[in-house]
């Protein structure tokens, strides 16, 4: 009976669903190595690698309205909005590189306080708050960029220093994705952020029970909407 009571409480601690999104990884990456030796390669997984930091940065930033039971359908097309900003900036405007970052970033965080507020204070749905905001980042996305790719500076060029911050090529002519290791950073913030702070249990509070939080922050003193 106590075995039973073990295996029972192993099996209710271990996430089924994670355990089959990484057998189905292993499995397909298995499967692509041994039917293509190219897939294998150094540089093929540096290109995967290369266009994973992009997918993970916008996955770690959509969680948290996820959590909440909400969604971002801008988180895409603002990312490509904002970097043709501050590509227009750079290129067209003579900025220096850091300006057009900073841009971006600034961009990119007004648009998600834009979205929170609009969602909190006017109570719209999530879904028709970001596809309204998301086709408003893509008319401004083509008006700037003009029907051009807006490009940020080569590596090796006077400002492609900023290519190095994802991609590090050693003096024998490795490139390290260091890319890979600021996305594990950022999602270990995450996970401490979600699980080890007031903000990161309301969070998950509010994905599971709205009202039960409500009453409990009412208590504290605290107004949720």
């Amino acid at each position: 009976m106590k075995q039973e009571k073990t295996k029972s409480s192993i099996m209710h601690k271990i996430d089924f669903q994670k355990v089959v999104i990484i057998s189905v990884l292993i499995v397909l990456t298995t499967f692509f190595s041994i039917a293509s030796p190219n897939f294998r390669k150094y540089t093929t997984i540096i290109t995967l690698f290369g266009y994973m930091y992009y997918i993970l940065l916008m996955a770690i930033g959509v969680t948290f309205p996820l959590i909440t039971g909400g969604v971002d359908l801008s988180i895409g097309t603002g990312l490509v909005c904002y970097s043709i900003v501050g590509s227009y900036l750079i290129n067209h405007q003579n900025m220096p590189i850091w300006v057009g970052i900073l841009v971006t970033i600034a961009l990119g965080t007004l648009m998600g306080f834009f979205n929170g507020l609009i969602v909190s204070i006017l109570e719209l749905p999530p879904f028709i708050t970001t596809l309204c905001t998301m086709m408003i980042a893509r008319g401004l996305g083509s008006i700037l960029a003009g029907g051009l790719t807006g490009v940020w500076p080569a590596a090796g060029t006077e400002n492609g220093w900023v290519r190095s911050v994802f991609k590090f090529t050693l003096p024998n002519g490795t490139i390290v994705p260091i890319g890979m290791l600021w996305m594990l950073i950022l999602i270990v913030i995450m996970s401490l952020i979600l699980t080890k702070t007031k903000i990161g249990r309301y969070t998950i509070a509010i994905g599971s029970n709205k009202e039960a939080l409500r009453r409990i922050c009412g208590a504290d003193g605290i107004a949720v909407r």
